[in-house]
C-alpha cells in the first residue's frame, strides 16, 4: 500500500523535478505563506535545513546523524510553535515532518545499504509534508480580506470610472 502510494506520489519521476527544483519551489511558497502570516520560524526552519543539506560541512556524518539533525530541527519549530500557541493544525504539520525524519533516520540505522521505498520517494514526501505545513499556516479568510482591502484601497485611491471613461473614449476614437 505505501509502495503504491509512494508511486503515485512520485513527482520526481513523472515530471523529471530535481530535489534542488522542489526546494526552490518550497521556499516560494514559505516566501508567499510569510506574506500572509509574518511569522519567520517556518522559513527559517527551512532554510536551516537547506544549508545542512547542501554544506560540506556535514558530508562526513552518517544518515542516522543527518536525519536526525533535521528532526532535531523540526522538533525545535515544534516546540517554538507550541510555546507561541499556534493551530492544532500547525502542531501537527511539525510533529508529522519530525516524525518523518526520525523514521528516515531509523531507515537508515536498520537498512544502511539498502535504497527502501520511503527513500525513493523521500523527497516528495518532504514537498507533500512542506506543503502541509504552509497550508496549515495560513489563514485564507485573513489573506482573502487583505487583498479585497487593497483592491478596494486602489479603487477609492484611484477614479477608475474616470480612468475607464477615458480610456473608452480614446478606443472609441480610435475605431
Amino acid at each position: 500500500m505505501i509502495e503504491e502510494l509512494l508511486q503515485w506520489a512520485a513527482l520526481e519521476s513523472a515530471r523529471k523535478v530535481t530535489v534542488q527544483n522542489v526546494s526552490n519551489i518550497i521556499i516560494a511558497l514559505y516566501c508567499l505563506s510569510y506574506l500572509t502570516n509574518r511569522k519567520g520560524r517556518y522559513i527559517a526552519t527551512f532554510i536551516l535545513c537547506e544549508m545542512v543539506s547542501l554544506s560540506s560541512f556535514f558530508d562526513g556524518i552518517s544518515s542516522v546523524k543527518y536525519y536526525s539533525l533535521m528532526a532535531l530541527c523540526y522538533i525545535a519549530l515544534y516546540y517554538e510553535c507550541h510555546r507561541n500557541k499556534d493551530r492544532l493544525l500547525v502542531l501537527i504539520a511539525c510533529a508529522t515532518m519530525a516524525l518523518f525524519e526520525l523514521s528516515m533516520s531509523y531507515d537508515a540505522l536498520i537498512y544502511p545499504n539498502t535504497q527502501t521505498a520511503i527513500w525513493h520517494g523521500y523527497s516528495t514526501i518532504v514537498f507533500l509534508i512542506h506543503c502541509s505545513i504552509i497550508l496549515s499556516t495560513t489563514n485564507f479568510i485573513r489573506t482573502r480580506l487583505a487583498f479585497l482591502s487593497a483592491v478596494r484601497y486602489v479603487y477609492d485611491r484611484y477614479n477608475f470610472a474616470f480612468i475607464m471613461y477615458n480610456i473608452g473614449k480614446t478606443t472609441a476614437r480610435k475605431n
